[in-house]
C-alpha cells in the first residue's frame, strides 16, 4: 500500500511524486526510463508519462546517460560504453528550491504507516526515524529498529518499499532487544550518536 501522502492531492499522482523526489535526490544523475522504474516501483507506463509531463514543465531536461554494459566474449567480456537517453532534473528549474523544500518533507501519515509496517516484522520494541526523515544530514543512520525474531528479508522490503516511496535510500540499523540494552549500558558510540541527535520515536516500548 502506497503511503498516504497528502502532497498526492495536490499533485495528483502517486508516481509523479516518487520521480520528483528520486530526482531531487539524485540531482547530478542522469536516470534512464528503466531507472526510474526500479527505484521507485513505479509501473513503466506511469514512468515514461510522468517524466515527459514533468519534462514538460521543464523540472526535468532530457540528457546523455553514459552507461557501461557487458559484452560477453569466447575468451573474456569486454566493457562496452554507449550513450543512451535518459533525463536530468533542471538545476535551473524556477520553483527548484521551493519543490525540495516541500517535497522533503515527511508528513505524520507517511511516519505512521512506516511504523505499521515495521511491527509486521518482529516483535518491535523501539522504533526511531532520524536523518532523512527530519531533514538532518549529519545523522548516521535514517532508521533504528529494536526488537526480537526479526524476519530480516520482510524488513528488506519495507526498506525498499520506503525507499521508493521517498526517493532515496535509506541507512538503518536492527539490534536485538539484549544487543541493544547492553550498547545503551556501554554507551556505544552509535547508540549515542542516534539519540543525542535530531530524531523521533515512532514506537517506544523500552522507555527511551
Amino acid at each position: 500500500m502506497a503511503m498516504k501522502d497528502p502532497l498526492t492531492k495536490i499533485f495528483g499522482s502517486v508516481g509523479r511524486i516518487k520521480i520528483m523526489r528520486l530526482f531531487l535526490a539524485n540531482p547530478d544523475e542522469c536516470m534512464q526510463v528503466a531507472d526510474v522504474v526500479r527505484q521507485t516501483k513505479t509501473l513503466k507506463e506511469t514512468v515514461t508519462k510522468e517524466l515527459k509531463l514533468l519534462e514538460s514543465a521543464t523540472f526535468l531536461s532530457k540528457a546523455t546517460c553514459k552507461v557501461e554494459e557487458v559484452k560477453k566474449l569466447k575468451k573474456e567480456n569486454k566493457i562496452i560504453k554507449k550513450s543512451k537517453p535518459g533525463y536530468k532534473l533542471n538545476q535551473n528549474f524556477e520553483y527548484l528550491q521551493a519543490m525540495k523544500a516541500l517535497l522533503s518533507q515527511v508528513s505524520g501519515d507517511q511516519s505512521g504507516d512506516l511504523s505499521k509496517r515495521m511491527r509486521k516484522v518482529g516483535r518491535i520494541k523501539s522504533l526511531i526515524i532520524s536523518g532523512t526523515f527530519l531533514q538532518d544530514p549529519n545523522s548516521r543512520v535514517d532508521i533504528l529498529i529494536v526488537g526480537d525474531a526479526i524476519k530480516h528479508r520482510q524488513l528488506e522490503t519495507v526498506i525498499r518499499t520506503t525507499e521508493a516511496e521517498m526517493g532515496q535510500g535509506l541507512r538503518y540499523a536492527v539490534f536485538s532487544t539484549n544487543e541493544f540494552k547492553y550498547r545503551l549500558d556501554m554507551r556505544d558510540k552509535l547508540i549515542c550518536d542516534i539519540l543525542d541527535s535530531p530524531h523521533k520515536k515512532l514506537l517506544n516500548r523500552l522507555g527511551l
